[in-house]
């Protein structure tokens, strides 16, 4: 190539520009090359994935990062890298030869002898006598602070620094203006290899007016090529201000990325399942008690989606030291709180979700009529009411509309469901989740079922209870009816008009709730921030418990943003989580510690974690990516539906109750003394709510076939065919 290039600077070598219809073979082959990098861009591998995505536009940057403390935010030591390397001192980036030191100067403008020698991999001399000899080089006096200095300058640079430095004492329109121009130039190179300088630095380099200086970094600044302001970490209070070239800032802020990726080594599963369950106050050790706990729970799970049954039997309860339904009643009646259905109308399992008073606009969805034509007439001419009168009572509801009180409490529950009215009672949230947790079609009763319904009806106490004279399996054929009897003849009875008592009955979509409105950017930061204080480490899987209509593409720029920022760290933090994850800082020390304190056998506690398998806590059922292996050797799965619950020590499932109690898998390997341990936690959370623990099945075995016997019966279950049941004790 040099043989080449020499022949055609002699000119023995003509060079001619031709057109053709079709690529010459060499041209070709580079234009498949160009065209190979973005054919195959998405078969990249997902490390060079990440660092495309980097590669962010600089005034995009320079906007992201106008109000953060970049010195909190960048890396010394990236500073110092990424320094070394644009003044080629660095190793692997020193001159090697004389053409690569003439490109040096020709990027530097000007250099001494000393910081050539630190920037060639030998002693420059000889190559720099060749340069001078060729003219490529000329050295120049340059005034600093302290007297001149004789460095080396590109030759094409030469009539600039003379410019510059001559004659400042003129101060002639015409000579003030060639000055400013050549001061630009070399001070625009000289930010470019140096890093954050001061004023300070720069005329300890180069003896500048005051007034030629500011002009010219006035100028620099405005045009978007130099950004001022404090870089380099300091432990001070009191640090200069700094100026810094835009693309220098740029690697600076990369490098200061990777270093943050590159510190964070990725937790097992089992132990951000552990995190979790501390994080979100769940672990007994980490129960939240005294004055505003009951908000500090809430603040963290608003506008999150939930089985309106499971919020005050096991969200709420199993997160504080002590609930009180009276305070979150207290909380709804002065309007601080607002409950909001986020359910389907007519399903079972209907979600309720809490916020307070002005945070609609950043969690709810917007309202369209779409919503009110999948409803009833009843519930849409309700609705029309609550719109042109406002916030009413039942009984004027009723009024108005001429509705019976069965009628207007049907389109009421109808209304609440779909997430377009509230009331500021709990009681009536209350009643329309009992309501809704009740089969609507009950099928007909058997024989049995028929005559049981009878006498439970007529108020008739039944001898049978006690199972004298039945034989085993008719005595269960009796208890299996009777429980579904009990759940039956809820249909049968007159219900009871709870709501006739309930506060009053608004629109969701109002000023109360929805508060001022906010922009798309404002709302994506919102529920990004809400998403992270939930979970600390944030993916695409997080979303599963979450409204169905957050859009991950928005909160992926969002949560983009706020780690070009540094208020959050992008990496591979917990194994087993598909696709990149976000994380608070906080929340990745935690992770650390937790994993160091497992990994050194310092965490002695045998504290255990009961939660139910819908709470935003489990990571574990459904499409969960770990799946622990049960003692059958199979994996441990299971729907998260209210009647499930889990038991963890240390992020692991020891059991899992399905069916309220009455079926129980238990892990692969379980120690029996923790075993029974997790048995007693999981009975003190049901007996909160229930009378008895009847268990028919362990490990897909009938109970009572089981090795399970000795270790219930140690827990003072007896033996009740076909299951063992433990009962409450006053």
């Amino acid at each position: 190539l040099e043989e080449v290039l020499h022949a055609i600077r002699r000119g023995e070598i003509e060079v001619v520009t031709v057109e053709t219809a079709t690529p010459s073979p060499v041209a070709q082959s580079l234009l498949w090359d160009f065209i190979n990098v973005y054919m195959y861009a998405d078969d990249a591998p997902k490390l060079e994935r990440q660092l495309q995505r980097l590669q962010v536009n600089l005034e995009l940057l320079a906007d992201v990062l106008k109000d953060v403390k970049l010195d909190k935010l960048l890396r010394a030591e990236a500073i110092t890298e990424v320094r070394d390397r644009l003044q080629h001192t660095a190793p692997g980036y020193q001159a090697r030869t004389v053409e690569e030191l003439a490109a040096l100067l020709q990027e530097r403008g000007d250099m001494s002898a000393t910081e050539m020698a630190l920037a060639a991999t030998v002693d420059p001399s000889p190559w720099v006598a060749q340069l001078a000899a060729q003219g490529r080089v000329v050295a120049l006096e340059i005034p600093h602070a302290r007297g001149v200095e004789l460095r080396w300058i590109a030759a094409e640079y030469a009539d600039e620094y003379r410019a510059a430095f001559a004659l400042e004492s003129e101060s002639h329109a015409d000579r003030f203006e060639a000055q400013a121009a050549a001061v630009r130039a070399i001070l625009e190179r000289f930010l470019r290899h140096a890093g954050p300088v001061t004023r300070e630095t720069i005329q300890a380099r180069y003896r500048i007016s005051e007034e030629c200086l500011s002009a010219v970094l006035e100028q620099l600044i405005a045009e978007r090529q130099v950004v001022r302001g404090r870089f380099t970490p300091h432990t001070g209070d009191a640090a200069a201000e700094e100026y810094v070239h835009l693309r220098t800032l740029g690697q600076i802020h990369r490098r200061t990325l990777h270093i943050l990726r590159r510190e964070v080594q990725a937790v097992p599963f089992a132990i951000y399942a552990d995190f979790l369950s501390r994080w979100q106050h769940l672990h007994p050790a980490e129960r939240l008690g005294g004055t505003g706990a009951l908000r500090q729970v809430l603040q963290q799970l608003r506008a999150l989606p939930l089985v309106g049954t499971v919020w005050e039997r096991d969200v709420l309860p199993l997160r504080l030291q002590r609930y009180d339904p009276a305070e979150l009643a207290a909380l709804c009646r002065t309007g601080e709180l607002v409950w909001i259905g986020a359910g389907d109308p007519g399903g079972r399992r209907n979600r309720v979700q809490f916020l307070f008073r002005g945070e609609g606009s950043a969690f709810l969805k917007p309202f369209s009529d779409a919503q009110l034509n999948a409803l009833s007439e009843s519930a849409r001419q309700v609705y029309a009411l609550l719109r042109a009168e406002g916030a009413l009572f039942m009984a004027d509801i009723c009024a108005a509309l001429q509705l019976e009180e069965a009628a207007a409490e049907a389109a009421l529950a109808e209304l609440a469901l779909a997430g377009l009215v509230s009331n500021d009672s709990l009681e009536a949230l209350r009643h329309v989740i009992r309501q809704v947790s009740t089969p609507s079609t009950p099928r007909p009763f058997s024989t049995l079922e028929e005559e049981l319904a009878a006498r439970r009806g007529g108020a008739v106490r039944l001898p049978l209870l006690t199972g004298v004279g039945l034989h085993p399996p008719e005595r269960a054929r009796y208890l299996a009816a009777k429980r579904r009897v009990r759940e039956r003849l809820k249909h049968h009875l007159k219900p009871t008009r709870a709501l006739e008592g309930a506060g009053r009955w608004v629109l969701v979509h109002r000023l109360g709730v929805l508060g001022a409105p906010l922009s798309d950017e404002e709302r994506a930061a919102r529920q990004a921030n809400q998403l992270l204080a939930r979970y600390g480490v944030v993916t695409r899987a997080s979303l599963t418990n979450e409204a169905d209509w957050l859009d991950w593409n928005v909160l992926f720029e969002q949560f983009n943003r706020m780690e070009m920022r540094g208020e959050i760290r992008r990496g591979y933090f917990v194994e087993g989580l598909p696709g990149v994850q976000f994380a608070l800082p906080e929340a990745v020390e935690r992770l650390r510690a937790l994993s160091n304190h497992t990994r050194a056998a310092e965490l002695e506690e045998d504290d255990v974690v009961v939660l139910n398998a819908c709470d935003p806590a489990n990571l574990y059922g459904g499409t969960s990516p770990q799946s622990p292996v049960s003692a059958r050797g199979e994996p441990l799965s299971f729907a998260r539906i209210p009647s499930t619950w889990l038991v963890l020590h240390r992020g692991l499932p020891l059991l899992v109750a399905e069916d309220t109690g009455a079926r129980i898998t238990t892990a692969q390997g379980a120690d029996p003394t923790r075993l029974g341990r997790a048995l007693h936690a999981l009975l003190g959370h049901l007996f909160s709510f229930r009378q008895r623990v009847t268990i028919e099945v362990w490990n897909d075995t009938p109970v009572l076939e089981s090795a399970a016997p000795a270790l219930l019966e140690s827990l003072h279950f007896y033996r009740d065919y076909p299951g063992m049941t433990c009962e409450r004790r006053p």
